[in-house]
């Protein structure tokens, strides 16, 4: 089984809060192995699920908006987390179920 890095040294990493040797030694490691660069996408999604939902610390939030956001395809995964988090909490239009059940019924006549 492979040592998995500790989850706070990914945040630190994604936020840019780690030195300059700390960050070059994470790097050196996610490269070369599969299993960390997995963790590192993993730890990146709940990140982005933690800021849109609005659950990082003041700080955390500042150095996302900093730091992690300094990237167009970083602001469009935050788009689309965003996107599916509204879609998630949408009302649903009236009258949903029972369209979809005369749909079925007619369906199966």
């Amino acid at each position: 089984m492979r040592d998995s890095e500790p989850r706070e040294l990914i945040i630190r990493y994604l936020l840019g809060t780690l030195s300059a040797e700390e960050q070059r030694q994470y790097e050196e490691n996610y490269f070369v192995d599969d299993h960390r660069f997995a963790e590192l996408l993993e730890v990146e999604r709940e990140l982005i699920g933690r800021y849109v939902r609005g659950e990082l610390s003041a700080y955390e939030r500042k150095q996302f908006e900093i730091f992690f956001l300094r990237s167009e395809e970083r602001r469009q995964k935050v788009e689309l987390a965003r996107s599916l988090v509204a879609s998630i909490h949408a009302k649903p239009p009236p009258n949903l179920l029972r369209r979809i059940c005369a749909k079925i019924r007619r369906f199966w006549r």
